[in-house]
């Protein structure tokens, strides 16, 4: 008896794609304390909220024995020389990771800036203003596929070790130049690969990711190869299951952003010890950063933290099944809140936010703006500095080894990205919806003196006020999260609260509306090997069958509908 073609397409991938069964890793299982949390949350929001939060404190645990890694305070040492020296800081990552990479850029690049201005006013520091000027222009974050992957997941690409290897490429490093591999899962074949030319130009390269070592070397040959190589710092931040099952945007890589800066601040702290701003600064060990996240984390799992989250869950669950959406506004920090707007198309298969380009498309559920500036400036106020585009010709893609890419190359130039509308001009894309405005204030102590701006450009608006529990601010209100958030050079813990409070909101929005089955992810869709095998072994856990026979039915709906995979896993469950 003949297969069908779907059934040798499923038998390739179990016999032939085993590097991308990813089940036995810690990121990608389920985590027990969140088991029951479409149950939970679907029953009282506020317990639910309580229960994603619970799972942060394993963040706490790593952390505190992070504070004699080896590793780390050898990370610390080759940054500081780097500073010193005028080398370039680069952090790489894919995904999610990705999108910290660039976070860290503009954290760094925004934080030198300010400390050198401080220091500008004093002539006996002008010499170090001037190195932290020059160290701001030298830092650069990659993102596999390019800029336009921060709006907007660019597919395939990280599948191929080749495409991270041409990304680093382009940006003509140098031996002495610091470069910081970060992969949640310790296996992105894209990060791997720009970790690899890295090394090839023979910079100081660090491989940071969340599953035990020897896991990894026990199962993924790539994995292994880098991790052994001795001229690579390997560094293992595992910090157990996500609270959403694989969902590595949640404490896999909010634990990267406390790590790398923490390490980046106490740098900083450190080269600012014989300055007029020795003072300013009150952590300077790991063992304080411990400290100070405890108490952040603390206060935003409190009862009147939960309470005011539950309430903007409610208040986005309701706008999305009227079929209307969200609009968020923010001054500074629309980095972060764009990072989990955007990442929430990939994660719950939501439509992806509009080009110009494609006027005919859906409409995001939300969408983070910065209201007083275009787009074109809006990118350098996030970044400082312009998107940067992979304009990579269809020659280029079969020299990389992907002759499906080569017959129809993908639009991720400067142009493309211009399209995406994300300053002012985002509201005549959006005009023809109905929108919920909520503006976003954040308010720590380096904006602890300015006043809020009133915006008029939605009738229905709303605001969510971030706040350091120090502010004294007289603009308190209902919807006031009031967070211990402690002053550090790169405002390093004003932007973990932002993540924490996000991703808190849309994981249980999505929870709420059935987005979420038990703490798993089940608006997948299969865009790649990764995900191929998450689908597979999502259907097997929930629908209690074999590993095989659920890689059956998922390569049976490709079959039957090649040109629609989104939401596959839910429409077979």
């Amino acid at each position: 008896m003949h297969k069908q073609v779907w059934e040798l397409d499923a038998d390739n991938f179990i016999n032939n794609e085993t590097p991308f069964h990813l089940g036995f890793l810690v990121t990608e299982s389920s985590h027990p304390y969140t088991k029951n949390l479409s149950k939970t949350i679907q029953d009282n929001t506020a317990n639910g909220i309580s229960q994603l939060l619970s799972v942060d404190s394993d963040i706490s645990k790593t952390f505190s024995k992070c504070h004699s890694n080896p590793e780390l305070q050898n990370l610390k040492g080759k940054i500081t020389k780097s500073v010193l020296e005028e080398n370039r800081i680069i952090f790489s990552g894919c995904g999610s990771t990705g999108r910290l990479a660039v976070l860290l850029e503009s954290m760094w690049r925004k934080g030198c800036l300010r400390l050198a201005d401080k220091l500008d006013k004093t002539e006996e520091n002008s010499k170090l203003a001037e190195l932290l000027k020059k160290s701001a222009s030298n830092v650069r974050g990659i993102i596999t596929g390019g800029d336009r992957a921060l709006i907007k997941s660019v597919e395939n690409f990280e599948d191929y070790q080749e495409f991270g290897r041409q990304q680093v490429r382009e940006l003509n490093l140098n031996s002495g130049d610091i470069f910081i591999a970060i992969s949640e899962g310790g296996e992105t074949s894209s990060v791997i690969g720009t970790a690899h030319e890295a090394l090839k130009n023979e910079c100081n390269t660090f491989f940071i990711f969340n599953n035990p070592s020897d896991l990894l070397c026990k199962n993924i040959e790539r994995s292994r190869i880098l991790i052994e190589n001795p001229k690579v710092s390997s560094i293992d931040l595992t910090t157990g299951p996500m609270s959403i099952s694989g969902s590595t945007r949640m404490q896999a890589t909010s634990m990267e952003l406390l790590t790398i800066g923490s390490i980046l601040e106490l740098v900083l702290i450190n080269i600012l010890q014989k300055t007029i701003l020795k003072d300013d600064y009150t952590l300077k060990t790991l063992k304080d950063y411990s400290t100070a996240f405890n108490s952040l984390l603390h206060s935003l799992q409190d009862n009147k933290s939960t309470n005011i989250l539950a309430s903007l869950v409610e208040l986005e669950e309701q706008v999305y099944t009227k079929k209307e959406m969200i609009i968020y506004t923010i001054n500074d920090f629309l980095l972060d809140i764009f990072t989990d707007t955007t990442e929430r198309t990939p994660t719950f298969s939501t439509p992806a936010l509009k080009s110009t380009f494609a006027k005919n498309d859906p409409s995001p559920w939300a969408a983070a703006l910065q209201p007083k500036m275009n787009t074109r400036e809006t990118w350098m106020e996030m970044i400082g500095r312009e998107p940067v585009g992979l304009d990579w010709d269809s020659k280029l893609y079969n020299i990389l080894g992907s002759p499906e890419l080569e017959k129809n190359p993908p639009l991720l130039g400067k142009e493309e990205i211009y399209s995406y509308k994300i300053g002012s001009e985002g509201f005549e894309v959006y005009n023809n919806n109905k929108l919920t405005h909520i503006e976003i204030v954040i308010l720590d102590a380096t904006s602890r003196k300015s006043k809020i701006e009133e915006q008029n450009f939605c009738s229905s608006k709303l605001r969510l006020i971030i706040s350091d529990s120090n502010s004294n601010s007289t603009y308190l209100d209902k919807n006031t999260l009031e967070l211990k958030i402690q002053d550090t050079p790169l405002r390093l813990f004003t932007h973990i609260a932002a993540k924490l409070v996000f991703n808190t909101i849309s994981t249980g929005t999505m929870a709420r509306l059935g987005r979420i089955q038990g703490n798993w992810m089940v608006e997948v869709t299969p865009s790649n090997k990764k995900l191929i095998d998450r689908s597979i072994r999502i259907i097997s856990d929930l629908k209690s069958i074999s590993y095989r026979e659920a890689a059956y039915m998922v390569f049976k709906e490709i079959y039957k509908n090649p040109n629609d995979l989104s939401s596959l896993v839910a429409r077979l469950l």
